[in-house]
């Protein structure tokens, strides 16, 4: 690029995209993301715990009933949040 190379504004206008942003839009779909998430992660927990060689495993029956006493929180929480406030 040379010195007296001037770059304009006016001519990268149509590569730059709308400034559109839908709030109640990604609100939710933040949400879902999380909450697919603590799903797919429950069903991982369950899927271990209930495997044979885990059946009588103490560190296996902790994760569990740590990562389950912490699921309903997290939902409840997420779900209050973006669920609950009203957009204008």
């Amino acid at each position: 690029m040379k010195e007296n190379d001037n770059i304009f504004l006016e001519d990268y206008t149509g590569d730059i995209g709308s400034i559109e942003f839908d709030l109640s839009k990604e609100r939710f779909a933040l949400a879902k993301l999380i909450l697919t998430s603590l799903f797919w992660l429950t069903i991982f927990i369950v899927i271990l715990r209930i495997l044979p060689e885990n059946i009588e495993n103490d560190n296996v029956k902790e994760l569990f009933n740590t990562i389950f006493q912490s699921i309903v929180p997290i939902s409840s929480l997420v779900i209050g949040y973006y669920f609950g406030s009203k957009d204008k």
